[in-house]
């Protein structure tokens, strides 16, 4: 079973890495109206967990160990047997 994470910087902090990418896109290209940058994690679970179990995994890894809580959020997809399980930080708020 796999688990893919999606970092990303929370909208209202100003990041200077997405400035920079965000500006560079939108002078490139005129279809561009705005670009984020984040982190891409994939994470190999055991498949004898059951898709709650792997949910409560997955956002722990990300709350303990990959975002930082205050300027960061994290959305997830889980590839699991019996089906694409997704969340995010903002599913428990």
């Amino acid at each position: 079973m796999k688990a893919d994470i999606l970092v990303f910087y929370k909208p209202e902090f100003d990041h200077p890495e997405n400035a920079a990418a965000q500006n560079l896109l939108k002078s490139a290209y005129s279809g561009c109206i705005s670009a984020t940058t984040g982190k891409y994690f994939s994470v190999e679970l055991s498949d004898c967990l059951c898709q709650q179990d792997a949910a409560n995994m997955v956002k722990g890894i990300c709350n303990k160990l990959l975002t930082n809580p205050i300027f960061e959020n994290y959305s997830f997809k889980i590839l699991h047997p019996a089906g694409i399980l997704t969340g995010s930080n903002a599913d428990s708020r």
